[in-house]
């Protein structure tokens, strides 16, 4: 059995420059994002890399599905994005609401 992989460790291992960007970007923000943000964040980065690379092959008509399979991913993972903010925002929502039940039968 081998060792869990660590974020630093899995980052040590693959030198990307996107990757670094992507890892720079997290350290920069998460003392001001909570980790659904910074998961949206960081997703969002991904799509715009996506994006760059969809763009760059779109100029050669014989990676045109490629492109096309690039774009559909996007797609699919802004979608996703969607729903899990969604998701977020109903549990935030619900987590305010016990606390303030709480906080009301605890003062009572």
């Amino acid at each position: 059995m081998t060792n869990p992989v660590k974020p630093a460790t899995a980052h040590d291992a693959v030198s990307d420059p996107r990757l670094t960007t992507m890892y720079s970007c997290a350290s920069h923000h998460k003392a001001n994002l909570d980790t659904l943000e910074l998961a949206l964040n960081m997703l969002g980065i991904a799509v715009d890399m996506m994006l760059a690379q969809s763009e760059a092959v779109g100029d050669q008509s014989a990676d045109v599905p490629t492109a096309r399979t690039t774009r559909d991913n996007i797609a699919a993972i802004r979608h996703v994005c969607g729903l899990v903010e969604n998701r977020g925002n109903v549990v935030v929502r619900s987590g305010r609401e016990l606390i303030r039940i709480f906080e009301a039968n605890a003062s009572a």
